[in-house]
């Protein structure tokens, strides 16, 4: 059994100003949680919390071989997939594509928590 607590990992700043805690993992390489417990994914890339605090931007940017899902727990801001921008609410979950960029954007006086799911896209030429 693989279990973690965001109680627990210690949050890393990335992206800004931004409050990340890996909890599940492929591998350790691409964690900022470095606790061996943590790897345990096989098809999927990480399953992670974040904190995006009040006006902070987490810059447009794209995962070649990575689809993701933000689900907002808390809070509200602007999400942007491509050439489309969308606001988003507590309760609302967000496809983002492989090789498309994204972008976020805490615009609100309280903090934003979500949780995100990536995932591994195979190719053939990759195996």
């Amino acid at each position: 059994m693989h279990t973690q607590s965001i109680h627990k990992v210690k949050g890393v700043k990335k992206d800004g100003e931004a409050i990340y805690r890996d909890l599940l993992c492929a591998n350790l390489e691409e964690s900022s949680n470095k606790d061996e417990r943590s790897v345990c994914l096989k098809t999927m890339w990480k399953f992670w919390h974040t904190i995006v605090p009040p006006r902070v931007t987490l810059e447009p940017h794209a995962h070649k071989h990575h689809e993701q899902i933000y689900f907002i727990i808390e809070g509200t801001g602007i999400v942007s997939v491509g050439e489309e921008k969308q606001r988003v609410n507590s309760g609302d979950a967000i496809y983002l594509p492989p090789d498309i960029s994204h972008g976020f954007v805490n615009d609100s006086d309280k903090p934003c928590a979500m949780i995100c799911v990536g995932a591994n896209i195979f190719h053939a030429s990759l195996s």
